[in-house]
């Protein structure tokens, strides 16, 4: 058996387009795209003209011209079950990009297809394989800001050309805006970093008008530890500094802060620990978004070799689902909603 996984890249679209340009070739030798897959034979040749693979409008079609291993899912999020089942009809593993569906109902059926194909299947949230973010556990399980306090996240920015390109991001009728899209990505920040999440109040709202569908969440947490956590989502703000400039995690404790930054578009970042009467250290610098995108697909391809579970297993994927669907059913209703019963990250 040859060491590298022959892959279906099964979607076409914005996501896909990054993957080729500054993913896949880093991975290339543990993870080859020999098919592309798309309803759209012109965004299928696009990709497989990238990557030296062949474009086809079907899985079914791909699968009978070309030998798969596994199919890398980057449909539209309302369609993730759809390619999971797609998958496991032929018996394929699968990775699932986050969110792992539009909700935790059609997660769940993902998780039963998954148990039932030959091969190891994944999700591919990547917050907890970015560099800054292990740095600020690493540091907060040492001690270094003394006894944890309070912490608060944000995600503020304003949603790229390129991903409301073809509409289902940010539709009144889609999956449910800015929470569904980066819920997940916040919820793996905190439990990564801090433990898991116990009881999550939230408020959502839609303000402007081209971002038909919720653009803006605000949540209070309560951890399993007790600590609080404030997290605030918005995708329609053009952010006042640098989405680099920005933190998307702040630690406070009795001795100091731990401020996460996170690099996109260049080498840098970092978890930034400030202590009174010491110099400003980092840690876990040097590192970009993209580089974390390439950890998933790595650990996922160890898995498909080794058979062991990766970090970016369907379980954790499952109890990402299950903050982001108690902060909608909180959202939704104005009371607090208690989390239960999913695997801890740490």
């Amino acid at each position: 058996m040859s060491s590298t996984v022959k892959v279906a890249l099964l979607g076409c679209g914005a996501l896909a387009e990054i993957l080729v340009k500054r993913v896949y070739p880093r991975v290339q030798d543990r993870l080859e795209v020999v098919a592309a897959v798309d309803i759209s034979l012109d965004r299928a040749n696009a990709i497989a003209e990238q990557l030296g693979a062949r474009a086809f409008a079907t899985l079914d079609d791909a699968a009978e011209a070309v030998e798969l291993e596994a199919v890398d899912v980057r449909l539209p999020h309302h369609l993730h079950l759809v390619g999971a089942q797609l998958a496991a009809a032929h018996d394929l593993p699968f990775l699932i990009e986050k969110p792992m569906a539009s909700t935790l109902g059609e997660a769940r059926e993902i998780a039963a297809l998954a148990v039932r194909v030959r091969g190891v299947c994944g999700v591919s949230e990547n917050y907890g394989y970015l560099e800054p973010v292990r740095a600020a556990r690493y540091l907060l399980q040492d001690g270094a800001i003394g006894e944890l306090l309070v912490a608060q996240s944000a995600r503020v920015f304003e949603l790229g050309p390129e991903w409301q390109r073809d509409g289902w991001r940010v539709s009144q009728s889609g999956p449910q805006g800015v929470l569904i899209d980066q819920g997940p990505h916040v919820a793996r920040l905190v439990r990564t970093v801090l433990g898991e999440i116990h009881e999550v109040c939230a408020y959502a709202g839609a303000h402007r008008e081209r971002f038909s569908s919720t653009d803006s969440v605000v949540v209070a947490a309560r951890l399993r530890s007790g600590h609080l956590v404030s997290q605030l989502l918005t995708w329609a703000c053009p952010s006042p500094a640098a989405p680099d400039d920005t933190p998307e995690l702040v630690l406070y404790g009795s001795g100091g802060s731990i401020s996460v930054y996170i690099s996109y578009d260049r080498a840098g970042g970092g978890a930034l620990l400030q202590r009174p009467g010491a110099p400003d250290e980092w840690h876990g610098g040097g590192t970009h978004y993209y580089d974390s995108l390439a950890g998933v697909l790595d650990d996922w391809a160890a898995s498909l070799r080794g058979g062991g579970e990766p970090s970016c297993s369907i379980s954790q994927g499952i109890a990402d689902m299950e903050v982001v669907e108690a902060i909608g059913r909180s959202s939704a209703t104005g009371a607090p909603v208690s989390i239960t019963g999913h695997a801890s990250q740490r």
